[in-house]
């Protein structure tokens, strides 16, 4: 698929995007990109979250786990250019038509909740609990609330979130966890119904 760089008014193909992955970004030439290496590209490309975009590339494409893209790697990474963000389905109990999410372009719980609210008009109503929480379903398809993991961990292994009711969460079976507004964020420990997981 072909991506689109920073001011371009074509997409640049493939190949050309390795050639010039290689070229302008493998600072010490050592023919392989490290992760501080692709953060620099991926802020070329005009990324919000460079870091967090390199993050996701290395996990993404780094097969042998030495920390580093090699060439024969480079496939993979190519998959990850801001052509095709990374975006997580979101459902809302009620709402016929579902949205998705660009957790990459995100800082955070914080800026994730309120992007929620703007997506399905529910401005407060998820950030208060005064009437919606947020579930999640993880790349082994179990359920459980956001806020419990640390970031990073949370965008790795998401699949799908959902927004459901708070007191029809409260009545839930598997265990989860629902943040409170505490300060320190500690969680309280709620339960997840069986006919919420099978909608997941």
């Amino acid at each position: 698929m072909p991506v689109w760089t920073k001011g371009a008014s074509v997409p640049l193909p493939e190949d050309d995007l390795k050639r010039l992955l290689i070229k302008k970004y493998d600072v010490n030439k050592d023919g392989r990109l490290s992760k501080e290496e692709l953060s620099a590209f991926f802020g070329n490309l005009g990324s919000i979250c460079p870091n967090f975009r390199a993050y996701c590339a290395m996990h993404h494409a780094d097969h042998d786990g030495d920390g580093f893209i090699d060439p024969d790697e480079m496939n993979e990474l190519v998959s990850c250019a801001p052509s095709t963000r990374s975006r997580t389905k979101v459902q809302m109990q009620g709402v016929a038509i579902g949205r998705a999410v660009d957790l990459t372009v995100l800082n955070g719980y914080d800026e994730l909740i309120i992007e929620l609210e703007k997506m399905f008009d529910i401005k407060g109503q998820v950030q208060t609990q005064s009437r919606w929480a947020v579930v999640f379903t993880d790349d082994e398809g179990d359920m459980m609330l956001v806020g419990d993991d640390p970031w990073l961990e949370f965008c790795k292994m998401v699949k799908k979130i959902s927004i459901h009711p708070i007191d029809e969460v409260k009545k839930m079976n598997p265990k989860c966890r629902i943040p409170t507004s505490s300060p320190d964020g500690e969680c309280l420990v709620v339960h997840l119904d069986s006919e919420l997981k099978s909608e997941a």
